[in-house]
């Protein structure tokens, strides 16, 4: 999804981004870093849109762009796999 970024904010203390398969299988988290209010590709609508950082910390990209995406919560649920880092 592409679209124009009009404001970025810090995200939540605590937002996390669930994602399935991450590496050894299980289920993990990333902490988002900010978000995004985004003008989508028709030029009438925004949304707000999570970004994090990339495996090494060296770039932040938009959590849904991953294929393992599963969404944000602020905490995981018990047996949910991994902490957050």
């Amino acid at each position: 999804m592409d679209g124009k970024i009009i404001q970025i904010i810090p995200a939540p203390a605590g937002l996390l981004a669930h994602f399935s398969d991450y590496e050894d299988g299980q289920d993990g988290y990333e902490q988002a870093v900010c978000l995004a209010l985004v003008e989508c590709d028709n030029g009438k609508d925004t949304e707000i849109r999570a970004l994090c950082c990339g495996p090494d910390d060296d770039y932040i990209d938009f959590a849904e762009d991953s294929m393992n995406f599963k969404g944000l919560c602020f905490r995981p649920q018990k047996g949910d796999g991994k902490n957050a880092r």
